[in-house]
């Protein structure tokens, strides 16, 4: 996670208003999976890089529960900037 957060920092800092522009667009274009995926990959990571049938039951079925346990614990520690839910 060090280097995405390096990467995310160089990017917020350096990235032209043109590229953070067409980063916005594409976030927007693709939300219909966008953040799903990115919950999936920070739950893969959580589980230690398991496949998602391998993962706790709570957490591969979705329960909402679970899953607001797990994002809370994420939220803060890695992008602080990131509201809490």
């Amino acid at each position: 996670m060090a280097l995405l957060r390096k990467a995310y920092e160089n990017f917020r800092e350096r990235a032209s208003s043109e590229l953070k522009e067409e980063f916005t667009t594409f976030c927007q274009s693709k939300a219909y999976w966008l953040e799903d995926y990115a919950l999936f990959m920070a739950l893969k990571d959580n589980q230690g890089g398991k496949s998602w049938n391998q993962w706790e039951p709570e957490l591969a079925h979705r329960k909402q529960e679970a899953l607001e346990k797990v994002v809370c614990g994420f939220q803060g520690r890695f992008f602080p900037e990131i509201p809490a839910i």
